[in-house]
C-alpha cells in the first residue's frame, strides 16, 4: 500500500491537483473525477499476487505428493504464460491425489516474480499442476 501511496504522490495527475484553485477544481469537475478514478485504478495494479488457500489448491491441483527433491537445475522452459528457470528432480515417497512415476520433473522458479514456486533440495509436500506437458506448482 505504500509503495501505491508513494506512486499516486509522485504522478503527474496528483501534482496538477494540487496547483488547481478552488474555482478551477468547481470548473473541470469532470476532469477532476476522471483523473482521480484513473490515479485509483492505477494505484490498484500495484497489489500482490492472491494465493490459494488449501481447499482450492487441493482442487486446482493435478497432483498432490510428498517428494524428495534430488536435483535441481537451471533451465529456460517455456510454458503457457510463465518461463520457468528451475528444473527440479524428485523421488515420490507418497502420492495424496492423482497418479504419478515413482521419479518426477518438476519446473518451478517461474518469471511471474510476485507468487513464484521455489523449490529446494530435500522432502516437501507439493500441489502441482500440468503446465503443457509438464509439472509445476499450483498455486
Amino acid at each position: 500500500m505504500l509503495d501505491a501511496l508513494s506512486w499516486l504522490l509522485a504522478s503527474p495527475v496528483f501534482a496538477s491537483l494540487l496547483f488547481l484553485s478552488p474555482q478551477s477544481f468547481g470548473d473541470n469537475m469532470k476532469s477532476t473525477i476522471l483523473a482521480l478514478m484513473v490515479v485509483g485504478a492505477a494505484t490498484s495494479a500495484f497489489g500482490e499476487a492472491g494465493y490459494s488457500g488449501y481447499s482450492e489448491m487441493i482442487r486446482m491441483s493435478d497432483v498432490i505428493a510428498v517428494i524428495d527433491v534430488t536435483e535441481i537445475t537451471p533451465t529456460e522452459t517455456k510454458g503457457t504464460s510463465w518461463t520457468y528457470r528451475q528444473k527440479i528432480s524428485a523421488k515420490v515417497i507418497e502420492v495424496v491425489k492423482g497418479s504419478v512415476e515413482r521419479t518426477l520433473t518438476i519446473y518451478g522458479l517461474e518469471n511471474f516474480v510476485c507468487a513464484q514456486c521455489r523449490f529446494q533440495k530435500g522432502k516437501q509436500l507439493v500441489f502441482l499442476k500440468h503446465d503443457r506437458n509438464f509439472l509445476v506448482g499450483s498455486n
